[in-house]
C-alpha cells in the first residue's frame, strides 16, 4: 500500500504517490508514436513512389470495424472460452494458419 496525496494546481486535481518513478521514463522521446510512423512512411513513399506498403497502423478509428474483421475477432475470442480450443499466447512468429493465408493473399 502506498500513500496517495491529492494536490490541486490551477484548478486541476493531481494524485501524488510516494512510488519512485522509473528512470527510463525520462529517456522517452517526446511525441506520439503513430504520427512519427506516418511521417516515416510518407518520407519513404516520397522517395520510393512505386513502393507497395502494407500499413499496420491504427487505421481510421472514426469508422466502425468491418464485419469480416469483427466476425474473425468474435470467432477467435470465442475459441478462448473452451479448454479444447484455448491456445493462449501463440508462437512468437504468429499463428501458423494465419501466416499461411496471408502469404497466399499477398504473394
Amino acid at each position: 500500500y502506498q500513500s496517495i496525496t491529492n494536490k490541486r494546481i490551477n484548478n486541476n486535481l493531481f494524485m501524488i504517490t510516494k512510488v519512485n518513478r522509473n528512470e527510463n521514463f525520462a529517456k522517452l522521446q517526446a511525441g506520439y508514436l503513430f504520427p512519427e510512423i506516418a511521417r516515416r512512411r510518407n518520407e519513404y513513399l516520397s522517395n520510393n513512389p512505386d513502393a507497395k506498403i502494407i500499413s499496420l497502423g491504427i487505421g481510421d478509428t472514426t469508422q466502425p470495424i468491418p464485419s469480416h474483421i469483427l466476425t474473425g475477432l468474435v470467432k477467435g475470442a470465442s475459441r478462448l472460452g473452451s479448454k479444447e480450443t484455448y491456445t493462449g499466447y501463440g508462437a512468437e512468429q504468429g499463428v501458423k494458419e494465419l501466416r499461411e493465408k496471408n502469404c497466399k493473399e499477398i504473394i
